[in-house]
């Protein structure tokens, strides 16, 4: 999991008031229009910003970070996903369909996956980067669906993930129904 991979972004233009959901800033060059962009960080005082950003075409979203955000704006989202220095983006939340495997400290594992410390909140996994002080906690492995072999699948558990570091045991609510049954049957 890496989270410059990918990115749900909902355009300020598209909400209505700003609320504590959304409080990861972001500023957006398009370099072909709705297809390609890449991130900018200005470097221009307050006062000139916003004719800055009108004259260089650069548009303010802002990141989803949580589920609260991805249900609340989820008709606005648009996922931008890394490609070749840039981003790809696309209209809609793209799920990518992953594997976890829960491992409780004392029983450890050596698997050449990513490891990631965890927090179970509403039937969703929440990843965190682990490092050497917090050892004594029990983590997780996760890698996507077509990277991980048939027989640790077996033991390992279906997830996906909307938000980037947040992976759900359920589907979501804006799932087409006909789209909930295709993935169900992809996850098992």
């Amino acid at each position: 999991m890496n989270s410059d991979d990918k990115k749900l972004i909902v355009f300020e233009s598209d909400i209505s008031f700003l609320d504590k959901d959304l409080n990861k800033k972001r500023y957006i060059k398009f370099l072909e229009e709705d297809k390609l962009a890449m991130f900018y960080s200005p470097l221009i005082g307050p006062r000139d910003l916003k004719n800055h950003l009108v004259e260089n075409n650069i548009l303010v979203g802002y990141e989803i970070t949580n589920e609260q955000g991805l249900r609340n704006y989820q008709d606005k989202i648009y996922t931008f996903r890394k490609d070749n220095g840039v981003y790809l983006v696309t209209k809609g939340i793209e799920l990518d369909k992953k594997r976890i495997l829960l491992v409780d400290k004392g029983m450890d594992l050596e698997i050449d996956l990513p490891k990631y410390l965890y927090e179970v909140k509403d039937a969703s996994f929440y990843l965190s980067p682990i490092n050497e002080e917090v050892l004594f906690r029990s983590y997780c492995y996760v890698a996507n669906e077509d990277e991980v072999t048939p027989e640790l699948k077996k033991i390992m558990l279906p997830v996906i993930e909307a938000v980037p570091g947040i992976l759900s045991i359920n589907t979501y609510p804006f799932v087409p129904s006909d789209d909930v049954k295709r993935l169900k049957n992809k996850l098992t």
